[in-house]
């Protein structure tokens, strides 16, 4: 999901936010929508491909294991 920023108090330098509900963070942050959805993509490959070493998808309902991540 992807917003326009109005509160110049957090993150001001950005036009665009975004939230992404399958790791339920506020995690991409830009000035175009392409380039937030860029960096909501590679958070979350981040997030899977260090499925073991942060719970944050087991705490998103995710299904993990050795060999996939499925969401919920």
């Amino acid at each position: 999901m992807i917003f326009v920023n109005n509160n110049r108090e957090v993150n001001g330098e950005y036009k665009y936010l975004s939230y992404c509900p399958a790791i339920r963070d506020f995690c991409a942050r830009g000035n175009t929508i392409p380039s937030v959805i860029e960096y909501a993509e590679k958070r979350l490959k981040e997030e899977l491909q260090d499925r073991f070493f942060y719970n944050t998808l087991k705490r998103c309902g995710w299904e993990v294991s050795e060999n996939s991540a499925k969401p919920p």
